[in-house]
């Protein structure tokens, strides 16, 4: 699948744009503030059903309009399709594909599957689990959608059974009888859902090792899988075990939203011993790991959308990213205040546009 035309109304600055894009790379440049950003988010908003900035769709329409609206044009191996978002200040959306309404988020999703790099992209590294968290279900989704079913279930028991804990105010012996039964739906939901992010990051491993090698072999980077609880235990017994702690609490201690995947590079774990550009180096073979491991699953093509391309890559390693990039056939969007290297080439294309007050026109390619 690649993205042929994005069209963007009533989006931050951008009140009115139209840009037919190259199946392989294209690169923003422009000043600050003048939209770049904006078009990645956008594009970001359609295809993720929400903002990577705000938590409020109201701040990014436009302030003389009431709605915003993006639309896509995109070509699966000579089929045209489509795909259309709109919201209001008050967070009304329609979801279009190929013309047709009421669709969701996750077939969107499911689409075009987005990587989304930042200049904190780094934060994988860095972040809290809740980061890696979200990376590892987002490859699950793609490989098995019924992962975020099991997700939501999970959440939904866990709300119910944290209800039931603080309604015993720190004493077990006022703990209502409806937990046993939600306890039982929580083991269900977090065994589907631990076993479907065990699978996929056991397929995930060799692809971020091989990618590893190319982009950064020094490293020497090891992948775990922390579940969310002790592994010589189940999540059955832990929850018996720890019972008593949680009623005390209020709030479930153990399950796989306290899950983890541990980073760790010769020297220790990553977090603790890796610089920003190196974090970063890491942060891009996990992306372009995940993106290989959806193409081989599914066949689709994931696209890349890096804001700051520049930011904390030096030149040499940033042509060795976007070498792979090339090779995974991947589309990409980049962003900058500057051209890219003249040495940056790209099997399926390159085009390079000029931002400017919210308007954008093509300059080479």
């Amino acid at each position: 699948m690649r993205l042929e035309r994005a069209e963007v109304w009533g989006f931050r600055n951008l009140t009115s744009l139209s840009v037919d894009l190259s199946p392989g790379l294209n690169h923003f440049l422009g000043p600050n503030g003048a939209g770049k950003t904006a078009f990645l988010e956008a594009i970001y908003l359609l295809f993720r059903g929400r903002s990577f900035r705000t938590n409020r769709i109201a701040n990014v329409i436009a302030r003389e309009e009431d709605r915003l609206v993006v639309r896509a044009e995109l070509d699966a191996d000579g089929l045209r399709r489509s795909a259309a978002t709109s919201r209001d200040r008050d967070d009304g959306r329609e979801l279009r594909v190929d013309g047709v309404a009421g669709r969701k988020v996750s077939e969107l999703a499911s689409l075009l599957p987005i990587q989304l790099m930042l200049p904190e992209a780094s934060g994988l590294v860095f972040g809290s689990p809740a980061v890696r968290r979200s990376f590892i279900d987002w490859g699950a989704f793609h490989v098995k959608r019924e992962h975020l079913d099991d997700l939501r279930g999970y959440q939904r028991a866990i709300r119910q059974r944290n209800a039931l804990l603080r309604q015993a105010r720190g004493d077990i012996r006022k703990l209502p009888v409806a937990l046993e039964a939600w306890n039982a739906q929580l083991l269900e939901f977090a065994r589907r859902a631990d076993l479907q992010r065990r699978e996929y990051i056991a397929g995930l491993i060799p692809l971020v090792e091989d990618v590893m090698r190319r982009l950064a072999p020094e490293l020497g980077v090891v992948l775990t899988y922390e579940p969310g609880w002790p592994n010589d235990r189940t999540l059955e017994e832990t929850l018996v075990e720890t019972v008593l702690r949680e009623v005390k609490l209020g709030a479930t201690q153990s399950g796989p939203h306290r899950a983890d995947l541990r980073l760790t590079v010769a020297q220790g774990r990553a977090s603790d011993v890796l610089s920003r550009g190196q974090a970063k180096l890491l942060a891009s073979g996990l992306h372009l790991a995940q993106a290989r491991k959806t193409r081989e699953q599914t066949g689709a093509d994931s696209m890349f959308l890096i804001d700051d391309v520049g930011a904390e890559l030096d030149e040499a390693h940033r042509m060795n990213f976007f070498e792979l990039l090339s090779e995974e056939q991947c589309q990409v969007i980049t962003t900058g205040t500057t051209k890219l290297e003249p040495m940056v080439t790209y099997k399926s294309g390159f085009r390079t546009f000029h931002v400017e007050q919210g308007a954008c026109r093509l300059i080479d390619g």
